[in-house]
């Protein structure tokens, strides 16, 4: 029996949706509040305890690295009426690895395949809110690519929890300048980013012919050697 191009189109296209299906388009972003750490102190700065150093812990799950003037930054525990959620933020570490509200020690996150420190990857939209303490001194969100090229920035004042965000494509690394002096400093939550869209894979529903076990070029092969 001979199969119309017709008739294996549509079923192709049946196939390819079959292929599809259950797998969205755009999955939810990914909110990171810090909640889940142990915040140290934030009147004063102070060497960060381990407990409180963050580097790599949300890399299994987010894909997330966190560094500043050391290889990590500071969680810092504000209370519920200066964080704005929760009563954690994050903040950076001078090289000696000391708590620093200031922008010569930037809080710096890049963004790699989860559990793979090794394969950096990019997301395509990342905010940033600053504490509820208003120091109403400049803060800005800078985002670079993979090359460590300037393709994005942010710029606000610290007040009322302000809100920094970029939206482009490609964005490896971000950077959250906060003001200047440890006194004065800004703090950072809620960090937000769109989570990466695994490629479809092939699910053929069961019960499955054999003709339906194969995926893309193959079933269509199949569909033309049938008569």
């Amino acid at each position: 029996m001979r199969i119309s191009r017709v008739a294996t189109s549509g079923l192709f296209v049946a196939l390819s949706l079959a292929i599809l299906s259950g797998q969205p388009l755009n999955a939810a972003p990914t909110v990171i509040n810090f909640e889940q750490f142990t915040g140290m102190p934030f009147e004063n700065p102070a060497p960060v305890p381990v407990e409180s150093r963050l580097y790599d812990q949300l890399l299994d799950t987010a894909g997330v690295l966190f560094t500043s003037g050391s290889s990590f930054v500071s969680v810092l525990n504000m209370g519920p009426d200066h964080a704005t959620s929760g009563v954690n933020t994050i903040a950076g570490t001078t090289p000696e690895g000391v708590l620093t509200y200031d922008r010569s020690n930037p809080v710096v996150i890049s963004f790699f395949e989860p559990g793979d420190a090794s394969s950096p990857s990019t997301v395509n939209f990342v905010s940033v809110r600053a504490d509820l303490w208003a120091s109403l001194q400049p803060i800005t969100l800078n985002a670079y690519g993979l090359s460590g090229n300037l393709i994005g920035s942010a710029t606000g004042v610290d007040v009322d929890g302000a809100t920094l965000q970029v939206s482009v494509a490609g964005i490896h690394s971000v950077e959250l300048l906060g003001g200047t002096g440890d006194v004065a400093g800004v703090a950072w939550d809620d960090l937000t980013f769109d989570a990466e869209v695994p490629p479809p894979v092939c699910v053929i529903p069961a019960p499955a012919s054999a003709l339906l076990v194969m995926c893309g070029l193959g079933a269509m092969r199949a569909f033309r050697r049938r008569r």
